[in-house]
């Protein structure tokens, strides 16, 4: 049986969010983990999975855990990314950076939060580099942080190299198997075993996975869903722009954007994804009662 794609946002959850092991190797590949910062122990935050992926959003599906010092991660698998992708990484940091302060607390109780996304495509044009890593640093020099309480990787798997034989960091071979293990034949897929235990458990886990009915079909189902919500908002704005047409309006359009974003409101759809798909500014929603 062929492996399901670990590259899917729901194989991605399913594979490490029961595996809290699979999740410290993980983190543990990137350069900032190293020496006194290794991670030794995390708890997932966040272990559930949908029983249904009806409409179900993506950023549900991401990890959410803590390690053993308090530091926050927030792990995602995602797909091609869409104009205020940045945007989108930003506001769900801020999220569970806000999170970490309740009433009473004093600042000082806040805890670093890192953002880590991999991405099954290629974002930045101008590098070759598949990990890229964004602090929040003085514009003039580059030099001097604010605070080291943000911290983004953005991982974009298609940079990664092409043959098991140039991978040379743990990161690396990590990243090859998100994008490819599901395209193995048996010669290479035993060479990406040997590269890493956790690896190889994660193999193990994966086939497991593939061959259960449910989540095989939980899978399939959120393919459908994602592939019906977007054909359905495309069809939207599609007839919302021949109406604009054939009234020589472009009230018509604005009225379109309105009714759509009431309709994802009603379906329980976040404020960013209404703003993304629609166009419509914060202000324009919250005049018109949406939000």
């Amino acid at each position: 049986m062929r492996f399901l794609p670990p590259s899917n946002n729901f194989v991605f959850k399913a594979l490490l969010v029961k595996n809290e092991a699979l999740v410290i190797d993980i983190l543990n590949s990137f350069p900032e983990f190293g020496g006194d910062k290794k991670i030794t122990e995390i708890k997932i935050l966040n272990p559930e999975l949908p029983k249904s992926t009806d409409r179900e959003k993506a950023s549900i599906l991401d990890i959410r855990a803590k390690d053993e010092s308090g530091r926050e991660f927030l792990i995602e698998m995602q797909g091609s990314p869409h104009p205020f992708f940045p945007e989108r990484l930003l506001l769900y940091w801020s999220k569970v950076y806000g999170a970490g302060i309740q009433k009473g607390m004093k600042y000082s109780g806040l805890s670093r939060v890192y953002s880590i996304t991999f991405l099954n495509a290629s974002l930045f044009k101008n590098t070759e580099d598949f990990h890229t890593t964004f602090l929040l640093l003085d514009k003039k020099t580059g030099k001097i942080l604010l605070t080291d309480h943000l911290e983004m990787h953005i991982l974009e798997l298609e940079k990664v190299g092409k043959h098991l034989s140039k991978l040379e960091t743990n990161l690396e071979s990590w990243a090859y198997f998100f994008r490819e293990v599901h395209n193995l034949t048996e010669e290479p897929l035993q060479e990406l075993r040997s590269k890493n235990p956790m690896i190889e458990k994660a193999i193990d886990e994966l086939e497991y996975l593939s061959q259960d009915d449910k989540t095989r079909q939980l899978y399939e189902e959120q393919l459908k869903a994602e592939f019906d919500y977007n054909s359905g908002i495309y069809a939207a704005f599609r007839d919302g722009k021949a109406e604009g047409k054939q009234e020589g309006k472009l009230e018509g359009e604005f009225e379109n954007k309105l009714q759509t974003a009431l309709k994802m409101r009603e379906y329980g759809d976040t404020l960013d994804k209404i703003i993304l798909i629609t166009g419509l500014s914060e202000i324009q929603l919250r005049e018109h009662g949406i939000v």
